[in-house]
């Protein structure tokens, strides 16, 4: 039985990827990145990486002087990954299985990527705490997800009061950190 699911997940992922692809070939992630403005030298966090594609992408666009954390519970997700950035001798992408950020340090992160995950986060509110302790205080999340309403994704972001909307490109919607007199939360109580 185990076999089996291990097989399911398997081409469960893959069909995935391809949709993915497919997708990535009308919306190119390098432009959907350079549009929300990631550059050079920015790092970046692709929570929620899946095959890789906008890992790559926010890559290329913050070159040798940046970095991407490309993160992920899924593990064909993280070795897709892996080897698509040694493929291409990409070397400013550390890869992190699991879905906790305490190996990246506070403060750090000038985007954070989240597009099409968000609904499938059982705690939300955990995650955008981390994501604001990562996040630098002009940092930025990035959030998409096509299964979600705009109302419900805009809730969900939002309802903590960590983070309020701030521009919207394309079905992507940038936020910003509400700070608390310049410094950021560690935990909501």
């Amino acid at each position: 039985m185990i076999l089996a699911d291990k097989l399911r997940h398997n081409i469960s992922f893959r069909m995935m990827a391809l949709q993915f692809h497919l997708r990535d070939i009308s919306e190119p992630p390098e432009r959907i990145l350079a549009e929300i403005g990631i550059m050079q030298g920015m790092t970046v966090l692709d929570f929620g990486c899946g095959p890789g594609s906008f890992s790559l992408a926010a890559a290329r666009l913050t070159g040798h002087m940046g970095k991407v954390y490309a993160m992920d519970i899924d593990v064909h997700a993280i070795n897709c990954v892996d080897k698509a950035a040694k493929h291409h001798g990409v070397e400013n992408i550390q890869i992190i299985n699991g879905e906790t950020m305490g190996d990246i340090p506070t403060g750090t992160v000038d985007v954070v990527v989240m597009y099409d995950v968000l609904h499938q986060i059982s705690i939300p509110s955990q995650i955008l705490v981390e994501i604001y302790r990562v996040l630098k205080l002009r940092g930025i999340p990035s959030v998409g997800d096509h299964h979600l309403g705009e109302e419900a994704l805009l809730n969900t972001v939002t309802k903590d009061g960590l983070f309020r909307l701030s521009n919207q490109i394309r079905h992507y919607y940038q936020f910003v950190g509400v700070q608390n007199e310049g410094a950021h939360l560690c935990s909501i109580k």
